[in-house]
């Protein structure tokens, strides 16, 4: 709400009358502002014990996202970061202006209304499923169950963080015991077990926010005039196209 209301105020000077210091300037201290002030509120969302705690944090997510699709969509802040190219006085502010377009090139803030709005729509969806995806990783409690010969090989502090499991134990699988037991574990079966489970983390609900994933990001390349996804990524990359990625990654196969 801080942030909006900054906005309301810097967008009250139209673009034309703005320069760097008074127009997109502005915009990226109040933007930083909510950034930091939200740091906490959002790694929540990965690490609280609570389940409400949780749930807030997602939420609070899912706004911080929102208000980032509707600023980089926003006409007037387009508007606002051409006009601090064109006035910046160092290479700094003018490359910090330029990223604003860039990111509202991106974003839609340059398309007609209506496909602005559903390009608006389709980010804040592909978002949502984003954090719920991640969401539901961080959440995931899969485990294996492995020997106490299998976990012969594992480090001592390693081995004391899991719990018995009879004459064995039970290994959590998460990004945090992937490298600790990948790295160490010397039964092939016991790594395949843990790999086949890390695999399939977050289960078909995740493979369905993925497929959908994948149509929003096609329906959003297309809204923004690019052939595909990957055309839209690498726009804004030193690779420039999917194209010279193939010839570079070719190149290399004959190196």
């Amino acid at each position: 709400a801080t942030a909006k209301d900054a906005i309301t105020k810097i967008e009250a000077t139209p673009a034309a009358q703005t320069n760097f210091d008074t127009g997109i300037k502005q915009v990226e201290n109040a933007v930083a502002a909510m950034n930091d002030a939200l740091v906490a509120q959002g790694v929540l969302s990965q690490i609280a014990v609570s389940k409400d705690v949780r749930d807030a944090s997602t939420e609070c997510d899912d706004k911080q996202s929102q208000f980032a699709v509707s600023l980089g969509a926003d006409p007037a802040i387009y508007a606002m970061a051409q006009r601090g190219v064109a006035t910046a006085t160092n290479p700094q502010d003018k490359k910090l202006a330029e990223l604003y377009v860039e990111s509202g090139r991106r974003a839609g803030a340059g398309l007609d209304d209506a496909s602005r709005a559903t390009a608006q729509k389709l980010f804040n969806q592909l978002n949502k499923l984003q954090i719920d995806y991640g969401r539901a990783l961080s959440e995931d409690k899969s485990s294996i169950t492995i020997t106490a010969a299998e976990a012969a090989s594992l480090p001592g502090p390693f081995l004391k963080t899991l719990k018995k499991d009879g004459a064995g134990y039970t290994v959590p699988v998460n990004e945090s015991t992937y490298g600790p037991f990948t790295e160490n574990e010397k039964s092939g079966a016991a790594r395949k077990r843990f790999l086949v489970t890390y695999q399939v983390r977050g289960g078909q609900a995740n493979v369905k926010r993925l497929e959908d994933a994948v149509a929003l990001r096609d329906q959003l390349a297309h809204l923004l005039g690019f052939s595909t996804w990957a055309a839209y990524q690498l726009d804004a990359k030193m690779a420039k196209t999917p194209q010279r990625v193939i010839a570079f990654l070719r190149s290399e196969e004959h190196t």
